[in-house]
């Protein structure tokens, strides 16, 4: 998605709403695949000021909507990159096995517990992730190869309609 909002057209089209009713604030935040609540506190705002302002249910000046759309492109891609370097990063993202487990679920629990952190899905690798799932690809191996949560492909499965089968679907619910 290219950035807009360098003239006041541009501006005026942020408050438009698509088909779906979603505005241009709204589109770029979800070609993140990020949520209200992480770009708010990225940006440093509260969650219903800026679920407002995407909304275009704010009033505020023509300069106050290119600020407010400059913050969220930079939010969305510091958060983004965050999520990319810390994936790569050996000292946030190594799990460390301290104790035996007496089954599996539990020694599973202890890792999704540790927080790793996975690379980011934007809408671009989404729409790969599609592809090879279509190729014929389980979610678990198009997941290793692309470096991603499973938990979060899922959830994105989920929002678009699309069935899956995961081994314990307990974990998406």
């Amino acid at each position: 998605m290219q950035k807009t909002g360098d003239n006041f057209e541009d501006i005026e089209m942020m408050h438009e709403r698509d088909e779906e009713g979603k505005t241009e604030f709204t589109r770029i935040r979800e070609s993140f695949n990020l949520s209200k609540a992480d770009v708010a506190r990225e940006i440093g705002i509260s969650l219903p000021v800026f679920s407002l302002k995407e909304r275009g249910k704010r009033s505020t000046t023509q300069e106050g909507l290119m600020k407010f759309e400059r913050d969220l492109w930079v939010a969305c891609t510091n958060i983004v990159n965050r999520k990319e370097r810390d994936s790569e990063d050996l000292g946030v993202n190594t799990y460390f096995k301290v104790r035996s487990f007496d089954t599996v679920e539990e020694e599973i629990q202890d890792e999704l517990a540790f927080g790793l952190v996975y690379r980011h899905i934007t809408e671009k690798l989404y729409k790969e992730l599609l592809r090879e799932l279509m190729k014929g690809k389980t979610i678990i191996q198009v997941c290793v190869r692309a470096g991603v949560d499973e938990l979060e492909l899922c959830k994105l499965l989920k929002r678009d309609g699309l069935e899956f089968e995961m081994g314990n679907k307990n974990l998406i619910d």
